[in-house]
């Protein structure tokens, strides 16, 4: 065999460093991609979640105007998001439509 045709060490590890470099790139692309539609995906959840909020306000508010809710001077409301941050609080009705009309 002619030591021409034969890849020199030096060649044989230049190639498996671009390999190499070529999988890191990749795969830092990948992890990259991952983040970002992960970032998507929890950014549409909440446009959901304050779609919804919004929605439910508008039928509270056509509630108000329509009188299908009580005449008190005081009404419940729940204040927070989540199971473990909500709580009730009474409110004047004023002061309730208000704060809707401001969401």
């Amino acid at each position: 065999m002619n030591a021409t045709t034969l890849p020199s060490t030096q060649q044989h590890q230049s190639a498996e460093n671009l390999i190499s470099r070529d999988m890191n790139d990749t795969m830092k692309r990948y992890v990259k991609i991952e983040r970002l539609v992960e970032e998507i995906l929890t950014l549409r959840q909440e446009m959901v979640e304050f779609d919804r909020k919004r929605n439910y306000n508008r039928e509270c508010l056509g509630a108000f105007r329509r009188g299908e809710v009580q005449n008190n001077s005081k009404l419940w409301m729940t204040i927070g998001s989540g199971q473990d941050s909500q709580m009730f609080v009474k409110l004047p009705r004023k002061n309730l439509v208000t704060m809707i009309e401001q969401e």
